[in-house]
């Protein structure tokens, strides 16, 4: 599978050889005419030096996972989204797992749109509102064109809610790619917010009941189906987090 190439220049000439995405199609146009020097700048998940015309490439939410430019993170068999790994930086940074009531807690959504509308035009720095960040954090995964966890079969997410947490571990390394890598990424994630509970207040259930939503395209038109199911999303991605915490992190998680 081609990934994207990041952090490398593009020569001072015409744009002939370009970093691929994952579908292995150009993540450039080809064949231009007059001189440019384009970098993507890893660090700050966004290309800089683009033609105006080019400014819908650093477009990050709502787009195809093969498009989205990612970056090798140890730990994980997949390269990870960069605008992720740039987000979650900006929350740790920021002190975001001493939030109370971080990742719960909605922030203004002028600020929040504004921050968005930064990310998707390459003009993002920073920001130090951690509800902010957290918020647009859950908001990428909503954004998918199709839910992260939509690629799991119902009988799987029905069997992975009800298992004890010791047999979970077992499961998830069973999910094909890229899913597997994205979901342990941001099961790691959380875990560091609950390792933090004490401070934070935000629990493995917490974490999972404002997480999950985002994580799972609901198609049922019948209410009481669409209600069934969001609560079983909601409880297997408690049941994961509960496995991840105990495999990896050495946590205990209450649920």
């Amino acid at each position: 599978q081609s990934s994207l190439e990041v952090a490398k220049p593009i020569p001072k000439a015409s744009v002939r050889s370009t970093p691929s995405m994952d579908d292995g199609t150009s993540a450039m146009p080809s064949n231009v005419n007059h001189s440019m020097h384009v970098t993507f700048n890893e660090f700050l998940a966004r290309y800089e030096g683009l033609p105006e015309e080019w400014q819908h490439m650093n477009q990050q939410f709502g787009v195809p996972y093969g498009s989205i430019p990612k970056s090798s993170v140890p730990g994980y068999d997949e390269r990870i989204p960069s605008v992720l790994i740039m987000m979650k930086r900006n929350l740790v940074e920021n002190n975001g797992r001493d939030q109370v009531g971080i990742f719960r807690l909605a922030p203004d959504r002028d600020d929040c749109d504004f921050v968005k509308n930064q990310i998707n035009t390459g003009q993002f720095d920073s920001v130090e509102d951690v509800n902010v960040i957290a918020n647009l954090i859950k908001v990428w995964f909503r954004d998918m064109p199709s839910g992260l966890l939509n690629t799991i079969d119902d009988e799987t997410i029905y069997k992975i809610a009800d298992l004890p947490t010791e047999q979970v571990p077992s499961e998830y390394h069973k999910f094909a790619e890229p899913t597997k890598s994205l979901f342990l990424w941001l099961l790691d994630l959380m875990a560091e917010v609950v390792t933090n509970e004490a401070v934070n207040k935000m629990s493995a259930k917490n974490m999972s009941i404002v997480l999950s939503p985002n994580l799972y395209q609901i198609n049922s038109e019948n209410p009481m189906a669409a209600l069934t199911m969001a609560q079983k999303i909601a409880d297997f991605t408690t049941k994961m987090l509960a496995g991840r915490l105990r495999e990896k992190h050495g946590y205990d998680a209450r649920i």
